[in-house]
């Protein structure tokens, strides 16, 4: 009945006119099933249903986790991913729900306004920390990515580098951003680029994984491969 419950509630959202603007998705996170949180708490309701439950999330400009339970009518939101290592205690019947938003490139002026574990503002926009991957499907940040999901789109890191570890380098002055990025997606060892002068640097390195000094660089452009 529960499972029956969770199938409705994402149709709902799915199609809901009202909060279709801000999401498309509200994910049940497994991981955090029978759990209850204390920290980043935004807001505790009683009485509500499951789909009043995930309106109240979507409508608050800080909401990206809520839990629910079918028994209690009891819902919590919170202002970050709650994990299984979050402080919490044990409530079996209570569902989790992570709030799958389009945040990645949302406006920003310092680190605090990244909500979303291991992200950070580049260039005034909300991105995964520098040596992140973005995942596509997930919607988060995670430190490593196969290479069969290694897609061909990029996150930008404006002013930033990680030195040396070229696999190729074009420097003749002629390449083009796009084009840079079409030799590294082309290439399965290929993970981030740099981009400076119209000189294309393709590198089988993160931030987090290089040898070497990453970090700023005026007038350096770095390219991270996002994950599926």
């Amino acid at each position: 009945m529960v499972f029956q419950g969770i199938v409705l509630f994402l149709v709902l959202l799915t199609h809901d006119s009202v909060t279709s603007t801000k999401l498309n998705l509200a994910k049940m996170n497994s991981d955090i099933a029978g759990r209850v949180f204390n920290n980043n708490l935004v807001f505790v309701f009683s009485g509500l249903s499951d789909v009043s439950c995930a309106r109240r999330c979507m409508t608050s400009s800080v909401c990206v986790t809520f839990t629910y339970s079918e028994e209690s009518k009891m819902c919590r939101g919170h202002s970050q991913i709650m994990t299984p290592s979050s402080p919490g205690s044990d409530l079996p019947g209570t569902v989790g729900f992570l709030v799958v938003t389009d945040w990645v490139s949302k406006a920003c002026s310092i680190f605090a306004e990244c909500t979303v574990p291991n992200s950070g503002c580049y260039g005034q926009r909300c991105v995964c920390t520098h040596g992140y991957y973005y995942s596509k499907s997930n919607k988060n940040c995670v430190q490593t990515c196969s290479s069969e999901n290694l897609q061909d789109e990029f996150v930008t890191y404006p002013n930033y580098d990680v030195a040396n570890n070229d696999i190729y380098s074009d420097i003749t002055g002629t390449v083009t951003v796009e084009q840079c990025q079409s030799m590294c997606s082309s290439n399965p060892r290929c993970l981030t680029i740099t981009y400076v002068n119209r000189g294309c640097y393709l590198k089988n390195v993160t931030a987090l994984t290089s040898p070497t000094t990453a970090g700023g660089a005026p007038g350096k452009n770095h390219y991270q491969r996002m994950c599926a």
